[in-house]
């Protein structure tokens, strides 16, 4: 029975794997920063055992073995053969079938002329001069530069926009319509500094466990000095995926955009959001009170900042004020 049941569990793992693999693939032949996610699994992966093995130097990392469905008890199942196949030639293969159809439309091509392509075109986009929207990486979090896709005035609600044609007089000018690849301000800001804190948040924890403990806290709690408990363990995942989707960027020298940041976003809004539920839930009243302060100020700034991501008419002055810094325009 035991022996079925580990069956079981070993095939399942291995379906797990291979699903993953393929969305890996799947993800990197849309774009190829979907690379970073694919490293953001090998980060956690190693930071498994290293912390397995720190614990076994040192125990305290880890809380008590009886709590079930440890993130660590699968992650240090997984040994390199798990590893190579899952997340190396599972990938490699979804990634080259996705190719096979372009490769059919000119038979005389490969898959490397077109990954050679690929990389031609990247190499000839441009510096940072290139564009006048480009942003540096170290912008990205707190949004200093998005991209505007359109501006266009009109002399009132009766007179359409059109996308070709002579500016109008800015005496004339009554009503206005942008269009900003601009998230929610409040949103990407909290966001921000959420994974941050979280990150500082970890770190705290893990200087404090390689600190000696005193003879009082030995005394005091002498096996409570756990560092990693469920929270803790989805902090460490959401901040290692982030670092991983935006740190390959600090190296890349053409003209990059704020929209190569969204990979790493998604792990910092869920920073927000593991903050804004832990506190929801706290015994502590301000906790729950910020909590519910931030998402009612997420959700008036999604509404005040909607013309700008629906290309809705605004007065001049309506536009104005929701440009919070300059280098928005």
């Amino acid at each position: 029975m035991a022996l079925n049941q580990g069956l079981v569990t070993g095939w399942r793992k291995l379906g797990y794997l291979g699903l993953a693999g393929v969305c890996f693939g799947l993800t990197v032949a849309v774009k190829w920063n979907g690379l970073w996610f694919l490293l953001g699994a090998y980060g956690v992966w190693v930071a498994g055992w290293v912390i397995l093995w720190l614990n076994r130097l040192r125990p305290g990392l880890l809380q008590p073995p009886e709590r079930r469905s440890h993130p660590l008890e699968f992650l240090t199942t997984l040994n390199g053969w798990h590893i190579l196949v899952g997340f190396a030639v599972i990938p490699s293969l979804v990634y080259f079938l996705c190719w096979i159809p372009y490769i059919q439309l000119d038979p005389t091509t490969s898959l490397w002329q077109w990954q050679a392509k690929i990389l031609d075109y990247h190499q000839r986009v441009g510096g940072m001069d290139a564009h006048p929207y480009c942003s540096a990486w170290y912008s990205w979090f707190v949004m200093a530069r998005p991209v505007a896709y359109l501006y266009k005035t009109t002399h009132g609600l009766t007179e359409p926009p059109t996308i070709v044609g002579p500016a109008i007089p800015s005496e004339a000018v009554r009503l206005v319509y942008d269009v900003h690849a601009i998230g929610n301000p409040l949103l990407w800001w909290f966001s921000t500094a959420a994974i941050v804190l979280l990150i500082v948040g970890l770190g705290d924890r893990l200087w404090n466990w390689a600190l000696p403990p005193s003879a009082a806290e030995k005394i005091a709690h002498p096996q409570t000095r756990f560092v990693f408990n469920a929270t803790a363990w989805t902090a460490l995942y959401l901040s290692i995926n982030w670092v991983a989707n935006w740190l390959p960027w600090v190296r890349v020298d053409r003209c990059i955009f704020i929209y190569h940041y969204m990979g790493a976003s998604v792990f910092a809004l869920l920073a927000i959001a593991l903050l804004v539920d832990r506190w929801l839930r706290s015994s502590t009243q301000w906790h729950r009170i910020i909590s519910i302060s931030v998402i009612v100020a997420i959700v008036l700034s999604f509404l005040y900042w909607a013309p700008i991501y629906l290309g809705l008419p605004l007065l001049p002055e309506g536009l104005k004020a929701r440009m919070w810094l300059s280098s928005w325009i």
